[in-house]
């Protein structure tokens, strides 16, 4: 798990003046050897996007996730 905020005091532009961002990263991955030359693996990602205070588009929010399953063989 990752939590990240930015905060922007200025930029050249202004566009960027007050705008904050906070992100929330979640990642979670799990393995089971099902042979001793396979394994099979799931693992499952989500991002939460929250900004405010951008001056072309507003506030915005995003939620972004993912799931997949992969198998691994050795030969």
């Amino acid at each position: 798990y990752s939590l990240t905020h930015r905060s922007y005091d200025n930029g050249d532009d202004g566009l960027n003046d007050g705008r904050k961002d906070l992100t929330h990263n979640l990642g979670v991955k799990i393995e089971y050897p099902v042979a001793d030359s396979l394994n099979i693996e799931l693992s499952s990602a989500y991002i939460i996007n929250d900004t405010s205070g951008y001056s072309l588009e507003g506030d915005y929010e995003a939620f972004i996730a993912g799931l997949g399953l992969t198998l691994n063989s050795r030969f």
